[in-house]
């Protein structure tokens, strides 16, 4: 473009814009006098007017229109072809146009321009570029770094990342910002899964994710009953992601694997598994003829003991070789070695010895030769008090004597610190088991029995007692979720179990975090609810129950008058409530029997209902003590009844004495009784007016 051209258009712009501001809105005006140009307001906002020129294709100069492009104007052919306007700086909230705005003050179409964002502040959504009508497409916004807010963009309401960062809670996808209808699913680091079973969520047209937020909470592994004879050295119920499970055989077994530990993995499973224990053997020794042994098996266990002696004729170093049976399955040293003809030495010989009690004699040769040696073992749980040799003396005897085989005791258990162990034989003999325990808040880590072995002490090592300061998380019935949220749990923090829509939960709904490390009660789960009719009670009512307890109960309630015969309560079960709804019947009241003496009822029969009366009388010359009605009340008893009927005082009606003209008088027995004619004093004067 040419200097003059650039010139020409600067001037024409000024002079047409200052036209377009001094015209009122929505009025065509005529900018250029030699031809008609109507312009027409668009749009007006508190600082901006938006105008349309439309010009006549057949009228349209070449340069006139390339600068109206240049000043920013949309201009119309009469077909309605149009040019694009350009885009104002827009302005970012918590932010700033990082783009330098070109000398006009606009930005042409098609520009991209970058945003920053203040300090605490990130970039959400694209970089915005300017659009043919004038707008910016994707503007982006700066939200507060952790803010879950909603973002509009391009008139519509996305939603944000819902999860939490913590342990590796994100999403799957992981974008800047999801439109209504995108998926996401919450995924975790290893060790950590979701808190809840649904961990899917769609983004509504609202912006937002419904539901209950999943969070990654630690995983654990709960561990199976172990092989017999395995030993759990660090025993727990449960152990989280990464933690070791240690453990060891019984005496006299070894492990099958090489391994002496596990570890819970991200599949919330121990892993290996844990190992069989077998029993530890010694095989039968293979010898020639000359080495005899005893006693003669195919297998021998751990730490038994097996003789060998030269047989007769042949000779060794010693007399006697014992070897016993080791861990690794093999004899404690080599088989000795015999020599000699094999000819019978003649010379002094010895009875073979009783063996003692709970004991037996290693060898069984029969006859023994001066010099030979003998040798004594016991029983398990017995131990040798005494010589565990003796050899043939010259006089025929072996020395030193037969041994004693005393049972095996072991030394009290040590005890441990904030626990304590409880045990059946106070005696501490072989094979008795100690039970260790911990005090409330303390939770057992490691062996929880010990038992008294050979060597006299209890083996394995003791556990210790470790302090318990919360609970493993609990488990999250499937279709339920529990509240509050349960990553950290306290003790003595309370959980409520709540069920989605159409499940009723089986089991306690509220749940405590005990000192034990446990949550108590635990095993709820959500069922299906089942839809029943609600039944029709005659001369009654039903209403479900609203406290916690009661949620899904129907119970029942009988009119006044009226009581159950049945069961109070019932619940919906596959469509039926169960136990059967109960009737409501009539309250009666029973005839009393028997009536105090002289007391006579009058009533019309021998039963009567709530609000129905009876009535008492006495007969002559006796007056009723009490209330003469009772009536039938809702608790099947009469409201009152009559204490007696007590006999009227003698009267002197019919007994007075007089004569003419004399003083009323009573005879005896109406002077004794008190009542000397004063009820009938009118009657004696009467009569002596007569």
């Amino acid at each position: 473009m040419t200097r003059y051209t650039r010139f020409f258009c600067g001037i024409f712009a000024k002079c047409l814009i200052l036209r377009l501001y001094k015209t009122r809105s929505n009025q065509t005006i005529s900018p250029y006098q030699h031809r008609q140009f109507p312009v027409t307001v668009v749009e007006r906002t508190n600082s901006l007017v938006r105008y349309v020129l439309t010009i006549p294709k057949r009228k349209m100069d070449k340069l006139f229109a390339f600068c109206v492009l240049l000043i920013g104007f949309n201009i119309e052919d009469t077909t309605g072809a149009s040019i694009s306007i350009p885009c104002e700086p827009p302005i970012i909230e918590n932010g700033i146009v990082k783009t330098a705005v070109p000398e006009s003050g606009v930005y042409n179409v098609g520009k991209r321009i970058r945003i920053r964002c203040d300090s605490g502040f990130d970039m959400h959504g694209s970089i915005p570029t300017c659009q043919a009508d004038g707008t910016w497409k994707i503007l982006p916004t700066c939200v507060e770094r952790g803010s879950t807010k909603i973002v509009e963009r391009s008139n519509s309401k996305t939603c944000q990342n819902p999860f939490d960062s913590k342990n590796g809670a994100s999403p799957s996808p992981k974008k800047d910002y999801y439109n209504p209808g995108d998926v996401v699913t919450l995924t975790c680091d290893d060790g950590f899964v979701p808190s809840i079973n649904n961990f899917t969520y769609t983004c509504d047209k609202h912006g937002q994710f419904p539901g209950d937020i999943a969070t990654c909470i630690p995983l654990s592994c709960g561990l199976a009953s172990p092989p017999d004879h395995l030993v759990i050295e660090n025993y727990k119920p449960k152990y989280m992601y990464k933690e070791v499970v240690k453990y060891s055989c019984e005496w006299g077994y070894k492990l099958q694997s090489s391994s002496t530990s596990s570890r819970c993995e991200k599949n919330g499973r121990i892993s290996p598994k844990l190992p069989k224990c077998i029993k530890i053997y010694c095989k039968k020794p293979k010898v020639g003829e000359r080495l005899k042994f005893y006693p003669v098996a195919d297998v021998y266990e751990l730490a038994e003991f097996v003789a060998f002696k030269c047989g007769i004729g042949y000779f060794m170093k010693d007399d006697v070789v014992v070897l016993k049976c080791t861990e690794s399955g093999k004899f404690s040293g080599p088989f000795p070695t015999c020599s000699g003809s094999g000819t019978l030495p003649g010379g002094v010989t010895c009875d073979f010895p009783k063996a003692p009690k709970n004991g037996r004699i290693v060898e069984n040769a029969g006859i023994y030769h001066e010099g030979q040696t003998i040798h004594y073992e016991c029983k398990d749980g017995f131990e040798i008090e005494g010589a565990k040799s003796s050899k043939c003396q010259p006089d025929g005897t072996f020395l030193p004597k037969v041994p004693e085989c005393k049972g095996i005791k072991c030394s009290p258990p040590p005890d441990v610190m904030n626990g304590y162990y409880k045990m059946e034989d106070s005696e501490h003999k072989y094979q008795s088991e100690v039970e260790y325990l911990c005090n409330d808040g303390y939770q057992v880590d490691g062996n929880k029995f010990l038992t008294c072995g050979k060597s006299g002490e209890y083996t394995p090592s003791p556990p210790r007692c470790e302090k318990i300061t919360s609970c493993y998380p609990p488990i999250i019935p499937r279709n339920g979720k529990i509240v509050p949220d349960t990553s950290e749990n306290p003790i003595g923090k309370e959980i409520i179990y709540l069920c989605e829509a159409g499940y009723v939960l089986a089991g306690d709904a509220e749940a405590i975090c005990l000192k034990n490390g446990q949550f108590y009660p635990d095993g709820q789960k959500c069922e299906e609810e089942s839809v029943c009719t609600d039944p029709i009670i005659e001369n009654g009512s039903t209403f479900r129950g609203r406290t916690v307890g009661d949620v899904g109960k129907i119970m029942y309630a009988c009119d006044k008058g009226f009581e159950l015969a049945g069961p109070k309560t019932s619940t919906c079960v596959n469509g039926k409530y169960e136990p059967s709804p109960p009737l409501c019947i009539p309250v009666i009241c029973i005839i009393p029997s028997p009536l105090p003496e002289h007391v006579e009822l009058i009533a019309e029969k021998p039963v009567l209902f709530v609000g129905e009366r009876i009535l008492f009388l006495c007969p002559k010359g006796y007056t009723l003590k009490g209330k003469p009605r009772a009536t039938c009340e809702e608790n099947g008893l009469f409201s009152s009844l009559p204490d007696k009927c007590e006999a009227d005082k003698p009267s002197c009606k019919e007994r007075c004495i007089f004569e003419k003209g004399a003083e009323c008088q009573c005879d005896y027995y109406c002077s004794f009784y008190g009542n000397c004619c004063e009820d009938h004093k009118q009657h004696c004067e009467s009569f002596e007016l007569r």
